[in-house]
């Protein structure tokens, strides 16, 4: 179960991708979606802030563009299950150009990807029974975005954060999801 989600995590953010290819400094923003728990389906805020560093700035070349990324979560309880935390990622970036250069809306759309850990608080009530249990899980995403105006990019993705909770009552939280972002 734990690879097939991460496999379709992959798949799926590699046929979903996009982003706006030249911004560089800070971002912040929101999404929203669903995890996928071995107790059902929970609705997942997420808030996010980050920084995308100048190619210069990192001595590098080609299309690939890294910045870091820091993110409040909240999956709220379904199915007896619920997990706050923050999570610290190490996000890339391609623009679709590099794909599609003759396509006329490749500037707007890039590629992104990211991975990290999830520094979770989790909890699981069922009638009569109720603990809690913190740790550290690692993350994956992938996904893509759009430039919809100068700084607003509209995102869509795919997160996997694997073994949240105690080993009794262990799950995974697989999540797609959109939200919004603003460059500065």
């Amino acid at each position: 179960m734990k690879l097939r989600n991460l496999l379709v995590s992959l798949a799926g953010s590699a046929l979903l991708a996009g982003g706006v290819a030249a911004h560089a400094g800070p971002y912040f923003g929101g999404d929203v979606g669903f995890s996928d728990t071995d107790q059902g389906n929970s609705p997942t805020i997420r808030l996010f802030g980050g920084y995308m560093f100048d190619q210069q700035q990192l001595q590098l070349r080609g299309p690939l563009r890294w910045g870091a990324e820091g993110a409040l979560i909240n999956v709220n309880k379904d199915g007896g299950f619920s997990s706050t935390g923050v999570s610290a990622s190490l996000v890339g970036e391609m623009p679709w150009t590099v794909l599609f250069k003759d396509w006329s809306y490749a500037p707007q759309f890039a590629f992104t990807a990211s991975v990290g850990v999830y520094l979770w608080h989790a909890k699981y009530e069922k009638t009569g029974f109720s603990e809690s249990d913190n740790g550290v899980s690692p993350v994956a995403s992938i996904g893509a975005s759009y430039a919809i105006q100068p700084g607003f990019k509209a995102r869509l993705g795919l997160r996997n954060t694997l073994n949240v909770g105690k080993s009794d009552w262990q799950t995974d939280l697989f999540m797609p999801y959109v939200g919004l972002s603003y460059e500065f």
